[in-house]
């Protein structure tokens, strides 16, 4: 992000002008649950908001949402009696490769 500042010699006022690279937007091509061998990784997908991209409906990776999935996946082990449950490292493939990239989730 670069910002300038321009001043109009006449009003003296001042206006500054933030230029925004946003990069590309990112989308979720596929979730993978490593480690859930008990609850059915689909049962896991419903209840996050993050959703996978298809046809019908957008996959926009939102950080904040995604931190939230991790929580309601906690949530859900733990009232199906899984109190010890953790949620492990996130693996993200953020690459342009032709071939969808999963997200990992180590449940």
């Amino acid at each position: 992000m670069a910002d300038t500042v321009t001043v109009d010699p006449e009003s003296k006022t001042r206006v500054l002008v933030y230029r925004v690279d946003e990069g590309e937007k990112v989308s979720v091509q596929h979730v993978d649950f490593i480690g859930a061998r008990i609850l059915d990784s689909d049962d896991l997908r419903k209840i996050m908001k993050t959703k996978e991209d298809r046809w019908y409906r957008g996959g926009d990776f939102k950080p904040k949402e995604f931190e939230e999935d991790k929580q309601r996946i906690l949530d859900f082990y733990r009232s199906n009696g899984f109190l010890d449950a953790e949620v492990g490292d996130v693996q993200m493939d953020f690459s342009t490769a032709v071939a969808p990239r999963p997200v990992h989730l180590r449940a």
